[in-house]
């Protein structure tokens, strides 16, 4: 259906037997299948995407309350808008007396956030100490193609969805914990009398990285770099060395650089505290 034209119709304008307000939302058993059948339907919730399903609808066009910085897997072409992108289509809908959409085929783009916390993790910093940064560990979650069982539905909110795939497109804790069990298993295998608090820290403290950090102290803050040398033979520069803030949510970047000689055959620990 790549670049096909399909009429646009809202759910409140395809009901017989629901009021309008029920209707906008497109609860279950609201829309006509004889006025949604061959269409893109316009609804006020994202539930509403399995109501279109059902009813016959080509695609839909859903309102969420969720952030636009992760996607979910859905029965059909559909697009989930915050609220003031879905006021545009009401509007568009409100001014015509014919409105069309297409539907096309989903485009692969670069996330230019990246590296970035997504919105719907837990963060820092900590609400009563603000000195406490969190999180302790980062890695991807957001998007991650993965194995999946083909018994499942595909869209897990949508029993209708009857597909099956060996692989998905997930996001959450449980895709970012694999890439971060594996660590934690290397680290045990060189090291099996370390206890989890250690292992955690190594995990932590281990790195040769840039950053962007962000001032969530006192708005005129200075931070600078104490490097101690006194249990490593590598040579640790920061830079810069000092980084100052005139205000919060300031950000500012530094660079971690960890060298060692090849002579040496150990694990290095460095960190940014």
């Amino acid at each position: 259906m790549n670049g096909t034209e399909f009429p646009l119709v809202y759910g409140k304008d395809v009901t017989s037997n629901c009021s309008e307000i029920s209707a906008r939302l497109c609860y279950p058993g609201c829309l006509n299948s004889s006025l949604v059948s061959g269409k893109i339907v316009l609804c006020d919730e994202i539930k509403g995407i399995e109501e279109a399903l059902n009813a016959g609808a080509s695609g839909t066009i859903a309102k969420t309350g969720k952030t636009s910085d992760v996607s979910f897997v859905v029965p059909m072409p559909a697009s989930a808008l915050l609220t003031n992108n879905l006021k545009l289509v009401q509007d568009y809908i409100n001014s015509t007396k014919e409105a069309k959409a297409f539907i096309s085929t989903s485009e692969t783009t670069k996330n230019i956030d990246a590296p970035l916390v997504a919105s719907f993790s837990s963060k820092g910093p900590n609400p009563i100490i603000a000195d406490i940064l969190k999180p302790d560990i980062t890695a991807p979650g957001v998007e991650i193609l993965a194995a999946y069982s083909p018994v499942a539905p595909v869209s897990s909110n949508y029993i209708s969805d009857e597909r099956s795939v060996k692989y998905n497109v997930l996001s959450g804790t449980s895709m970012f914990c694999p890439s971060r069990c594996r660590g934690r298993y290397d680290v045990k295998s060189v090291h099996p009398d370390w206890s989890p608090s250690a292992i955690k820290s190594a995990i932590m403290t281990t790195a040769s990285f840039s950053r962007t950090v962000t001032n969530v102290g006192l708005a005129n803050s200075t931070y600078t770099a104490t490097i101690d040398k006194s249990t490593s033979d590598c040579n640790i520069t920061v830079e810069p060395a000092t980084l100052s803030f005139k205000q919060m949510n300031e950000k500012k970047s530094l660079v971690v650089t960890v060298k060692g000689s090849s002579e040496v055959n150990d694990f290095f620990f460095a960190g940014v505290v």
